[in-house]
């Protein structure tokens, strides 16, 4: 099964999304990618309650944080990262859109 993304969360919270689905969620916020992934567990018509919204939210940020702790921070994505320098060279204002946590973005 060609699963990633939220495997390694605590089984009351973990929620598979196949590879294929991944990019259909670029720039959707991540509740949001969150409660579709609940529903396509459950069900369209079984909406996720606030709390378990969090409660994701809160365990992939600890998760991540300790990610951090053993292996540092993940490196910038260079391709990005030269793009941005080289319309920022021109003085063009540019902006980066992410389906991240902002906390977890702005490191």
């Amino acid at each position: 099964m060609d699963t990633f993304l939220h495997d390694c969360l605590p089984p009351r919270v973990r929620l598979h999304q196949f590879k294929a689905r991944f990019w259909g969620f670029a720039g959707v916020p991540l509740p949001d990618i969150v409660r579709a992934l609940y529903q396509d567990k459950h069900g369209a018509d079984s909406k996720p309650s606030e709390d378990f919204v969090a409660q994701f939210l809160a365990d992939k940020r600890a998760f991540h944080s300790a990610q951090e702790l053993e292996a540092g921070h993940p490196p910038a994505i260079k391709c990005v990262t030269d793009r941005i320098h080289y319309y920022k060279s021109l003085g063009i204002k540019v902006a980066v859109a992410s389906s991240g946590l902002r906390d977890i973005v702005e490191r």
